[in-house]
């Protein structure tokens, strides 16, 4: 089979899922993974970074069931399956894993390759609710295709590893931190484009829920300047129940701030997970406050990307540059030419030389992952790791 063949058959197969209906958050995640051909399986697998494919098995499946194959080894993906085993046996586990998305896949329409494992009674269980039953029945189905490898992310599997799950990921957190990235990447692109309530399996959408909840209080935050800032359309109206409980705060509705701007560390000393947490205060902030516009900086030394928000964009769509030192003075310098934001907000770990002077408009500071961190000047806020 040359690649001549290969390449076209998988580029329609992807195509053909992503034209599928609420399809954004499922492809999102296909397409971060790395698609290597082999012939050291004999069907398909995926480690949770890559997917290996034999060209013979896959040429040989009808185009639905190709879609409905790539759809089937994402969600183990999504599901995070090949984490999550711990000591459970991996052939039982990797049965458990197929029912429930096999199960989920053919009752949204999909055609999955023939022989694999589809049983109703199993609805709306999690993998472990079902390995749970496997083990007590004391049963390991005969499963035509095992596909969950538990290796090396950059290992191509051995003739016959697939499904045998004795190679365990050497770095587990890290595989999980970097699934748990790409969750919310496919989430927010998700909700961007439009996928429809309930598209996100009910305990993705708890997880991912947990991780991406605001941990900052912005509408108290954000209180004094909106009070002092809003043009007018004052109205009474009951804040987030999770900030303030027992009364009320007046809040700004038509016409409230009119610029805010905001700063994200996108330094080498920020971790993935801390500027995820960033970028989803962010989008608290833009979709509740709702300012007439915000300007978002990315910045290291200096400044990377300004994005220019109005009322109708939002920060899920915007794309992220940086990873060098870091020098907050370039993000002083930009406004100090371009003009002064009514309020700015700078996300950073604060591991940075001596900031300028104070620039006279209001400055939040956000830090995360530096305790110690102290500023001359406007509101310093820590962010515990906890939170993170």
């Amino acid at each position: 089979m040359n690649e001549s063949e290969l390449t076209p058959a998988l580029t329609k197969a992807k195509i053909g899922l992503m034209l599928c209906p609420n399809s954004v958050f499922i492809t999102t995640i296909l397409f971060s993974l790395k698609f290597s051909w082999t012939t050291s399986l004999p069907t398909a697998g995926t480690d949770g970074l890559n997917m290996f494919l034999n060209p013979d098995w896959f040429m040989g499946l009808k185009p639905e069931q190709r879609i409905g194959l790539l759809a089937h080894e994402a969600w183990h993906v999504a599901f995070k399956h090949m984490v999550r085993r711990t000591m459970r046996d991996p052939s039982r586990w990797n049965s458990a894993a197929d029912y429930v998305i096999n199960d989920m896949l053919v009752k949204s329409g999909m055609q999955i390759p023939d022989g694999g494992l589809v049983d109703s009674k199993y609805r709306n269980m999690s993998t472990e609710q079902v390995y749970d039953i496997l083990e007590k029945e004391n049963k390991t189905p005969n499963n035509n295709m095992p596909d969950l490898i538990l290796l090396d992310a950059n290992a191509l599997p051995d003739k016959g590893a697939a499904g045998s799950g004795d190679r365990i990921h050497t770095n587990a957190k890290a595989l999980d931190d970097a699934i748990t990235d790409l969750l919310v990447k496919a989430k927010t692109q998700s909700k961007a484009r439009g996928d429809q309530p309930g598209t996100v399996p009910g305990s993705i959408e708890v997880a991912l829920q947990k991780l991406l909840h605001p941990k900052l209080p912005w509408n108290i935050i954000l209180a004094n300047y909106m009070f002092a800032l809003a043009k007018n359309d004052f109205s009474f109206s009951r804040p987030n129940r999770r900030f303030m409980p027992d009364f009320h705060l007046p809040s700004a509705i038509s016409e409230g701030l009119n610029h805010v701007a905001s700063a994200v560390d996108a330094s080498g000393s920020v971790s993935d997970m801390e500027f995820t947490r960033f970028l989803s205060e962010l989008d608290f902030i833009k979709e509740n406050m709702n300012p007439e516009k915000m300007t978002i900086l990315d910045f290291d030394t200096k400044v990377h990307e300004v994005h220019k928000l109005n009322r109708d964009q939002n920060v899920a769509s915007l794309s992220f540059h940086g990873r060098g030192g870091t020098n907050l003075n370039c993000v002083f310098e930009h406004f100090e030419k371009e003009g002064k934001p009514e309020v700015l907000i700078v996300f950073s770990d604060l591991y940075c030389g001596k900031i300028m002077k104070d620039p006279g408009y209001p400055v939040i500071w956000i830090c995360v992952g530096n305790p110690k961190a102290e500023v001359e000047f406007g509101t310093l806020i820590h962010m515990e790791a906890k939170d993170v």
